[in-house]
């Protein structure tokens, strides 16, 4: 299925960034065989950082050795100004997460970094989000359940074992989660959406939020248009600075086109119907391939 939508830029806001700050995680804990969360204390990025953000991470050993040679693109999970915690999730999938998983012992970090949600303060949320892109839904999640707005999470992943716990991402403070899978065929697009037509086409949700794959996005940009609401896509691409200077997150990149950066224009966008194709770059998860 190859479906065309395309992204605009939400208006953003100016954030107070840490610059390469080396810090001690709190805690550094298996959530899964695959899953590993960090926890810094850095009251400054607690205090400024918003949902849909994110951290460029760089793992230290103990030794003071650096141990990839580019940082990581990591979504803020959680952020509490209060205690001064910040909170993200990674997933092992290659060498530089793998010598951060097992030999880390001091991360520096830049952040907040990019344009989060523009998240609404009552109503009805649809959240649709997969693997590592759970998440950027998380810290969302949070902050919507705080101010009151019923919020309604899909989290689909290939089977139960390789799932990312919902309870471990956004607690269990949700009106409604529904976990889907691809081998029992729950996840596949179209069945999936039939079944949110029957839950929601009497009552649409306000807005969608979408994390993590392709075709929940394109999934998400054709509910949209059903029920005539705003579809925000947090979009993972590859990323060498995250500071906009390398410009290896633009947007058309395969057309040629200067289009926006996904680190400063993004990466939270709006999503619709296009004629158009973006031309993402075939991974979900920004630190699949760094």
């Amino acid at each position: 299925m190859n479906e065309q939508y395309r992204l605009r830029a939400l208006p953003g806001w100016p954030s107070e960034v840490l610059l390469g700050d080396r810090l001690v995680p709190v805690r550094h804990q298996q959530l899964t065989p695959q899953y590993r969360l960090i926890t810094l204390h850095t009251p400054k990025l607690a205090r400024a950082g918003r949902p849909g953000q994110f951290l460029m991470v760089t793992p230290w050993d103990a030794n003071g050795r650096q141990l990839t040679v580019l940082p990581r693109p990591m979504a803020i999970s959680a952020a509490d100004a209060s205690s001064g915690l910040v909170d993200f999730i990674y997933r092992i999938v290659g060498e530089g997460t793998r010598l951060m998983a097992e030999e880390a012992h001091s991360i520096s970090v830049t952040g907040p970094l990019g344009r989060g949600y523009d998240l609404p303060r009552a109503g009805r949320i649809l959240m649709l989000g997969r693997g590592v892109g759970m998440p950027s839904l998380a810290f969302a999640a949070d902050r919507l359940v705080d101010d009151g707005v019923d919020v309604r999470l899909i989290s689909s992943s290939r089977d139960p074992q390789s799932s990312l716990a919902v309870a471990e991402v956004v607690g269990d403070a949700l009106s409604s989660t529904v976990r889907v899978f691809d081998s029992d065929g729950t996840s596949d697009p179209r069945r999936l959406e039939r079944c949110l037509i029957e839950q929601f086409d009497t009552e649409p949700p306000q807005t969608i939020l979408v994390c993590g794959s392709r075709r929940l996005t394109c999934l998400a940009v054709r509910l949209g248009q059903r029920w005539n609401v705003t579809v925000q896509v947090s979009v993972e691409q590859k990323m060498a600075c995250g500071m906009g200077y390398c410009h290896g997150c633009v947007l058309d990149a395969r057309a040629g086109c200067d289009g926006d950066l996904v680190c400063l224009q993004g990466p939270v966008f709006t999503a619709t119907a296009a004629t158009e194709l973006f031309a993402q770059v075939p991974s979900s998860r920004p630190e699949a391939r760094l």
